[in-house]
Order: structure tokens, then sequence, then C-alpha cells
């Protein structure tokens, strides 16, 4: 579920002009976490501090996108229907991200921390 959001993502960056984005192991374990944490909670948040779980890549720029939907392709376009997740994804100071992807009650939860710079 991972790779697949981060081919719909990465679809998007490359149809609007923008170089795909990699995919940053260890901050990947930190988006799964936070996805678990949503699903538990049964409710989407953001990170409490992005910028701790990020700042040891020295990155000028971060963010997040969160969202829960009955499949990844769904979560993706809900993604690109918000004006403040789509700018995420396509931001073209981004150049990695951590994604996070749980199923969990008949739902997937998703957690995308961007950054780059």
């Amino acid at each position: 579920m991972r790779r697949k959001l981060l081919s719909l993502t990465n679809a998007s960056r490359r149809n609007n002009g923008l170089r795909p984005l990699k995919l940053n192991w260890p901050l990947s374990k930190d988006a799964i976490r936070h996805s678990r944490r949503m699903a538990e909670r049964y409710t989407v948040y953001h990170t409490s501090n992005l910028y701790r779980l990020v700042k040891r890549w020295r990155p000028s720029v971060w963010g997040e996108n969160v969202g829960m939907a009955g499949t990844v392709r769904r979560v993706h376009k809900l993604f690109m229907r918000s004006s403040g997740h789509r700018g995420n994804i396509l931001r073209g100071g981004y150049s990695r991200a951590g994604i996070g992807v749980v199923q969990r009650r008949g739902r997937i939860w998703a957690t995308v921390m961007f950054y780059g710079g």
C-alpha cells in the first residue's frame, strides 16, 4: 500500500513537471507509527512535532498529509481535491517522503511526511 501511494503521488508530480519523491525508509517508520495511532483512535490528526522527526536530514522545507478512506487510491484522490494536501504533493521543494499506510476497521489510514532542501 505504501508503494501504491508513492506511485500515485509521483504520477501527480510528473504530470505537473516535478521530479518524483524518493522514499525515506527511516521516516516511513515514523509515518507508520502515526498511521497506527490514528487508526487506534479512529481519528485523523497531524504529527505534533514534524520537525523533530525530519531535522536530522537538515531540511529547509517540510510538511505532512494525513488522511483516511476506503482505499489507497481514494486517499490520494482526496489529497488532490484538498488545496493544502495538493500543495504538499506538488511542492517543488520536496524531494523525499516517509509514507505510512495502515489498514484497520475497513479503512486505510495514511501519513505522508515530506521534506526537502
